[in-house]
């Protein structure tokens, strides 16, 4: 594929795709950091392992100024 080929690809996948719009979030490298945990040692982890890993992350993040909402664990695990 040509350059302008790749541009426009990318450019669709930028504006449709739920994925690629998380890297652009301003919150991306917590999200990132917090999936790449989360993995290490397993591909498959239980809701619960997921849901108090993002707590715990969200309320330390929470204590340091960089994550600014309330919203719980549970809204972003569905």
């Amino acid at each position: 594929m040509n350059f302008q080929g790749l541009q426009a690809q990318f450019q669709r996948l930028t504006n449709e795709s739920p994925a690629w719009k998380l890297l652009r979030a301003e919150n991306a490298p917590i999200i990132l950091a917090y999936l790449s945990e989360l993995f290490a040692d397993e591909n498959d982890v239980p809701f619960s392992q997921a849901h108090l890993l993002l707590n715990n992350v969200m309320e330390e993040c929470r204590h340091l100024g960089i994550w600014l909402t309330d919203t719980p664990a549970t809204s972003y695990l569905h």
